[in-house]
């Protein structure tokens, strides 16, 4: 597609290009969304710069740890070879969204930031920024489709990661269904279950992630190839636990409320 954008004789690399544009946009929607809803703006800074931290660093560990392999150990200390391995490339997202949770509990910790109370609100602006980041993945012919010639078939320039031939557009299935997802939790974000919405964008993401990775091509260990593939395993490690923590919730919930009603029963005679 355009691995790069030019603007005024500037070129600039088009997936940079979409992650700045994704980042931005959802920290606007979130200040905007704070602002008419009564909300806390520092706090929803501070607690999307905890979680943007967390996630960075989460995502680049756990794709060095997945690729351990390629890692020249002997030269972490070359600077040149460090700056390469930290290069903004090579992401797992599953380890950025875990991290990235972990920092916005330590930060809502610290500095007493109510992060969660926010996140039932403003959780939507995550899926919306990963969905844009997709199309930078597009645009740049990373995290390509199997090889595929029917309807909707597209193709990359032979310099891109994705080569030469047709592919499955997958990055742009999963923008679909991010940007689907967002809308969801924004229509949930105005209800009495807005509670849970960090747990439906969990279990949400780690669904749709498990059964697109059958349309990934970009690896030679991919579900079709090795089921399941390392996302798929990290899809139902992660999604699991969530929904295990869902149901224990709201397990105590409906022993609280029985509770009550047997106080009030107690009471009444």
């Amino acid at each position: 597609m355009h691995p790069f954008l030019s603007f005024c004789g500037i070129t600039i690399p088009s997936y940079g290009a979409m992650i700045v544009l994704g980042v931005i946009s959802a920290l606007g929607l979130g200040c905007l969304t704070s602002l008419r809803r009564g909300l806390d703006v520092n706090s929803f800074i501070a607690t999307a710069g905890y979680g943007m931290l967390g996630g960075i660093l989460g995502a680049k560990l756990l794709y060095i740890l997945t690729n351990v392999r390629i890692v020249e150990w002997d030269r972490l200390l070359d600077p040149a070879y460090a700056y390469g391995l930290l290069h903004p490339s090579g992401f797992v997202v599953m380890g950025g969204l875990v991290a990235g949770l972990l920092f916005i509990a330590l930060g809502s910790y610290i500095h007493d930031l109510h992060s969660f109370s926010l996140m039932q609100h403003l959780i939507f602006i995550l899926p919306l920024c990963q969905g844009v980041g997709r199309i930078g993945c597009y645009l740049a012919g990373c995290c390509y489709g199997i090889s595929y010639e029917g309807w909707g078939a597209v193709s990359f320039p032979h310099y891109s990661f994705a080569g030469d031939g047709y592919r499955f557009p997958v990055q742009l299935l999963s923008a679909s269904i991010l940007f689907a997802q967002a809308l969801v939790l924004y229509g949930l974000s105005h209800t009495r279950f807005r509670s849970h919405n960090l747990y439906v964008y969990v279990l949400m993401y780690t669904l749709s992630r498990f059964f697109t990775e059958f349309l990934r091509g970009d690896d030679a260990e991919r579900a079709f190839r090795q089921f399941p593939s390392q996302s798929q395993m990290l899809c139902m490690m992660i999604g699991g636990i969530f929904l295990l923590i869902l149901i224990i919730k709201k397990c105590r919930q409906s022993r609280r409320l029985r509770l009550c009603l047997n106080c009030r029963e107690n009471g009444s005679t």
